[in-house]
């Protein structure tokens, strides 16, 4: 049987002609995007003496969790994200008013099929939407992928699914939404 897209772009981005579930890759990621939380991203790397980046044009930053600042620490840690953006040449940063990240990285052209995107983010599997691969990953995480530029993954396993059309409530027909068909799976 062929490789699952996910399998494909993780055999990719690891350099590997082949991936199997349950294998642990080095995946070097095309984007890694923080958000509000890229102050304590930037604290470890301060903390453990990293001075470089592996590669800062597959950084992004995008500012949206709570825009405006609340209060004086949230407008510090937002400064501290602007000022870290500026010293390393982040060119993929936008500020408190460009909108929801996940929308704003795919608006601009930076999320393209068969791209690896990790991020400090639950919703980062939103990029499958265009073909790409998304996982959300600990501020932790984060760093260690700006300072090495890879990130230890395992080969997802994946379960088929198969869908029965017909007119009886409670099955799909020909033009279920995806909410629809999602909601059936699940039942």
């Amino acid at each position: 049987m062929g490789m699952t897209i996910a399998e494909k772009i993780l055999a990719t981005k690891s350099g590997a002609t082949r991936v199997s579930p349950g294998e642990i890759v080095d995946a070097y990621p095309d984007v890694v995007m923080s958000h509000t939380a890229t102050w304590r991203s930037v604290s470890v790397m301060k903390r453990i003496g990293a001075t470089k980046l592996y590669d800062p044009e597959r950084l992004a930053i995008v500012l949206d969790h709570i825009s405006p600042a609340k209060t004086e620490k949230y407008a510090k840690d937002q400064q501290t994200s602007r000022n870290f953006a500026r010293e390393y040449g982040i060119r993929k940063f936008y500020d408190v008013d460009a909108g929801i990240a996940h929308l704003v990285l795919m608006e601009n052209g930076h999320i393209k099929p068969g791209d690896l995107v990790v991020g400090t983010d639950s919703h980062c599997t939103i990029y499958g939407a265009l073909g790409a691969l998304g996982t959300g990953i600990g501020y932790t995480e984060v760093t260690s992928v700006w300072v090495t530029g890879k990130l230890w993954m395992k080969v997802p396993t994946t379960s088929p699914m198969g869908l029965v059309f017909s007119t009886w409530w409670g099955h799909a027909t020909i033009g279920s939404s995806s909410a629809r068909l999602t909601l059936i799976s699940c039942s």
